[in-house]
């Protein structure tokens, strides 16, 4: 299904703009690859996230306990925790996880369920923001062994939202 409905087709004088995105999709996750430290995955994955998306700054929230904690942010080495700007995001971030439904500001409040009115502003406040998109992200689904008859099982809960990435 995937090399039909994303394999880019080359055009005969020049390669399409989708395939050069492939290819440094490709490197992307193959440098994500390379480490098995968190904090390192999050680098890699905020810094050259941010290029691949062509966007200002790419952040990555952690659930860690009952709380978001901003793992990296693009363009930072480390990430000052207590910062107003890290707390809001950090805050913002833990009510989307909690949600767990994607959330995208383009310039207006309007709309917005209540409990994230107060973090999205505060966050807005702080970061000077003006698009804002958060994405939450699931605990993977374990690998289907092909023996397995899948016949017989009831339908799997909604996976657990363990992070949220914010572009």
């Amino acid at each position: 299904y995937l090399s039909r409905c994303c394999a880019p087709t080359p055009a005969p004088a020049a390669v399409p703009e989708d395939a050069r995105f492939w290819e440094r999709f490709e490197r992307f996750v193959l440098q994500i690859q390379r480490s098995l430290d968190p904090k390192e995955v999050a680098q890699i994955a905020v810094n050259d996230g941010r290029q691949l998306l062509g966007c200002d700054r790419v952040s990555l929230a952690l659930r860690h306990g009952r709380k978001a904690r901003i793992l990296a942010i693009s363009g930072q080495e480390d990430v000052q925790r207590r910062a107003n700007q890290v707390v809001a995001m950090a805050r913002l971030a833990d009510v989307v996880m909690t949600g767990g439904e994607p959330l995208t500001y383009q310039g207006t409040l309007e709309g917005l369920p209540p409990p994230l009115e107060v973090p999205l502003a505060d966050y807005l406040t702080e970061s000077r923001m003006r698009m804002v998109r958060l994405i939450p992200l699931r605990k993977s689904e374990p690998v289907a062994r092909a023996e397995e008859d899948h016949a017989d099982q009831p339908p799997a809960p909604p996976r657990r939202v363990i992070a949220c990435l914010l572009v």
